[in-house]
């Protein structure tokens, strides 16, 4: 696992979210292994973000806050990030919790 200033990647990304969004639920799945002809290991990413920080915020609004406050990572790190962000009314009211699957992103590693 890649790690900056002794923190993974993973560890900065929980950080900066936290701080940023203080999160009622967070799930950060490094999804780089779905990935062929992928030499990073820390590229590909689903984050699933529940916070009242959301309310009364267009979904693309909720998504542009996340990748602005990634924006260094995105920059020089991750190379997908897959989001999605929920109010917690909206995750409560959500009774099947679904959490939708990452497609491969080339058939023969299935």
């Amino acid at each position: 696992m890649l790690k900056t200033n002794l923190l993974t990647i993973d560890e900065i990304i929980k950080k900066k979210i936290e701080k940023i969004f203080v999160p009622f639920y967070l799930s950060i799945i490094n999804e780089s292994n779905l990935h062929r002809f992928n030499n990073n290991n820390n590229s590909h990413y689903k984050i699933i973000l529940v916070t009242d920080y959301f309310n009364s915020m267009p979904l693309i609004e909720r998504h542009k806050k996340i990748y602005i406050s990634l924006s260094n990572e995105m920059t020089h790190i991750i190379h997908a990030l897959s989001i999605q962000a929920y109010t917690i009314n909206e995750w409560k009211s959500n009774k099947n919790k679904k959490i939708y699957s990452t497609s491969y992103c080339h058939k023969s590693i299935k």
